[in-house]
């Protein structure tokens, strides 16, 4: 193990801890029931403040909705280069281990997300057609940081450099975009996009991390 992949393992292992501690911490400070139907929520003045300053907007929700669509667009492709990938060669063990390694993220992704809606932090700020929808972390954000993120890192090592710089940079940007627009839809309270933040950081540590292991693993292949 190189000493940059032991630092991300570190990195991230501490930004999974800051993460639990930042959920535990929405849990049990200044919970009150301020959100629909009375349901409460942690850092509620913080939490209230920002969402009555910033509101609701169908437009800033429509808008994450299609970025949010663009970006599972990009987790798609790459799955679609696997299964072109697995047909022409015929062979799982012949599919480059990158797009596996992309696939253990989003799985990941996918089991965060069944995890909190059965554990539920935090209730949305507003009624999904009547019903209270859980909120943290925000999974809009979650997806964006993280396949943008790690699309970056792909498409980084496999394009020319230049189009590899023009693609992180639009990439970067729609994830930014992504995560504003969630918030200013008014659908998250400030503590849900923090959770989110948080949990994205951590994974991409980890995978940052295992990716180079992989690289690392392919040079020493064609060395032999």
């Amino acid at each position: 193990m190189t000493k940059k992949q032991k630092i991300l393992l570190i990195s991230g292992a501490v930004t999974l801890l800051l993460f639990v501690l930042w959920t535990v911490a929405v849990l049990t400070v200044d919970r009150a029931p301020i959100g629909p139907m009375d349901s409460a929520v942690g850092f509620s003045q913080m939490n209230l403040a920002v969402h009555t300053a910033l509101g609701v907007s169908e437009g800033w929700y429509n808008l994450s909705e299609i970025l949010g669509l663009i970006i599972l667009a990009v987790a798609a492709g790459f799955a679609l280069c696997g299964g072109i990938q697995l047909i022409r060669h015929r062979s799982f063990r012949r599919v480059d281990p990158h797009l596996y390694l992309l696939a253990a993220l989003y799985v990941m992704l996918a089991l965060v997300y069944v995890g909190f809606e059965i554990v539920v932090i935090n209730f949305r700020p507003v009624l999904s057609d009547g019903i209270l929808e859980a909120a943290y972390p925000s999974s809009h954000t979650m997806l964006a940081i993280c396949i943008a993120a790690s699309a970056a890192i792909r498409l980084g090592a496999v394009l020319p450099k230049a189009p590899g710089r023009i693609a992180a940079a639009g990439l970067a940007l729609t994830a930014a975009l992504t995560v504003i627009a969630r918030l200013l839809s008014g659908m998250h309270w400030l503590s849900d996009i923090i959770g989110a933040v948080l949990i994205s950081a951590a994974l991409m540590l980890f995978y940052a991390a295992a990716d180079l292991g992989l690289d690392a693993r392919s040079s020493g292949k064609k060395k032999e």
